[in-house]
């Protein structure tokens, strides 16, 4: 006995007109096995015109259903299974002019055994389909026989089917994938430049809006990021690397390789991730940083790493704090802050002093520092953190960068990385465009 199943509609292959659909095809009194099947020797035209003449079985219902799964019995007749079906190309449609074609290739359906307790096989599912009029099948080929057979389909309703377009996530007439932003300091905030697009919101660490300016939990964040997950046990004060990521003073000192540039953009992430890591001058022999670990960074904690980065790398979870935060002295701070107020053009008497002139400035702005001293990396701040300018070059001395392009007056914060007064890494500015 067959196995059955619980379907809605259950079509035998005559050509008649029934209640539920309309079946059409090369129709024949040669029927085998279940007493009425389908079966045709003759190749005809298609109603898809992109089939040409071919064998098919056309079903047309009275009125669109939705399909989900089929369950399909091949010519089982002895001495006949070679006439079954083999490779099919079903289509659906709406109107009988726009066809759907189900997969990329054709379906592939298995030879019957000719035996009384053939159970026949489970059919393509039909649910992302939406609603269906008219469903075609073509027959490419067959098990070896000329002519070609079917014995019975099952088509079980969805009556849950989009009348509509699915979209992405498989939602009827949805609105698709839906963004998410990183909220890397965990205040209800995210940020608008790191963001993934999901069906389904991230468990923690994204929200819906995008309204952070500034998304970084300091180095409290971050440093507690290295630690959990062992990056400090081979990136410490002794590391052979010169990388030490148990403080913030060591993060800014950078290592042998990369130096300061794991400052700026993705450099410090794609050290992380990347095997075999060669943007430093020399490749970083052996596996990635990640897989070194004992605790891998999953993909939040990277991205809070290039958030705070992003953010200049404060060491405060604020960036208009960045000033204040930065590991110098007091003295050595409040000296700059003079100079910078005072200078306005190249000094006559130069006094050692790490200098922007002129300040004010319509854009061009030199840099002068003491001979022992030098410039590698410049960042420029806007007033709300963000990062508007970066240049980095540990080959050569950077004695001027060129702010004409924004066009927008005001105050901006200057950051230079390299070698300065009383061995510092790190020289901080403020100028004026004007």
């Amino acid at each position: 006995m067959r196995k059955r199943i619980q379907p809605v509609i259950a079509l035998f292959f005559l050509c008649l007109i029934g209640p539920v659909s309309f079946t059409s095809a090369q129709c024949s009194t040669d029927e085998n096995y279940w007493d009425e099947s389908w079966r045709s020797c003759t190749k005809t035209t298609n109603p898809n015109p992109g089939r040409g003449t071919s064998f098919w079985i056309l079903y047309e219902f009275t009125e669109p259903i939705g399909i989900g799964k089929t369950h399909i019995w091949n010519a089982n007749k002895v001495n006949q299974s070679a006439s079954g079906l083999k490779n099919v190309f079903i289509d659906v449609s709406v109107d009988g002019t726009n066809w759907q074609q189900l997969g990329d290739t054709p379906l592939e359906w298995e030879k019957a055994p000719e035996t009384p307790d053939y159970e026949g096989f489970e059919g393509p599912t039909l649910s992302n389909y939406g609603l269906i009029s008219k469903l075609l099948i073509t027959v490419e080929s067959t098990h070896g026989d000329a002519c070609a057979s079917l014995s019975e389909i099952r088509f079980e309703v969805d009556k849950n089917a989009c009348a509509g377009q699915l979209d992405a996530c498989g939602v009827c007439n949805g609105p698709g994938t839906l963004t998410f932003y990183l909220d890397a300091d965990g205040d209800g905030q995210g940020n608008q430049n790191i963001f993934i697009q999901s069906c389904e919101p991230p468990s923690q660490g994204y929200v819906e809006n995008n309204t952070d300016t500034c998304d970084t939990g300091g180095w409290e964040q971050v440093g507690n990021i290295f630690e959990a997950n062992s990056c400090t046990g081979c990136h410490n004060q002794g590391a052979e690397s010169g990388l030490d990521l148990t403080s913030y003073k060591g993060f800014l000192k950078g290592g042998n390789k990369c130096s300061t540039n794991i400052h700026y953009g993705t450099t410090l992430a794609q050290i992380i991730q990347t095997e075999g890591y060669d943007e430093c001058g020399e490749a970083i022999t052996g596996p990635d940083m990640n897989s070194r670990v004992d605790n891998q960074l999953d993909t939040l904690e990277i991205a809070a790493i290039q958030a705070w980065i992003d953010a200049g790398a404060p060491e405060g979870n604020a960036c208009q704090d960045q000033i204040e935060d930065r590991p110098k002295e007091e003295e050595e701070a409040e000296e700059e802050e003079e100079a910078e107020e005072e200078e306005t053009e190249e000094p006559t008497e130069y006094d050692g002093t790490t200098r922007l002139f002129p300040n004010p400035s319509k854009g061009h702005i030199n840099i002068k520092t003491s001979a022992q001293n030098y410039v590698l990396g410049v960042s420029v701040y806007d007033m709300r953190g963000k990062i508007i300018y970066q240049q980095y070059d540990e080959s050569k001395n950077i004695n001027a960068f060129d702010l004409r392009h924004l066009n927008q007056q005001g105050v901006y914060l200057v950051r230079l990385i390299g070698r300065f007064d009383k061995g510092a890494t790190e020289s901080f500015h403020k100028i004026l465009l004007e």
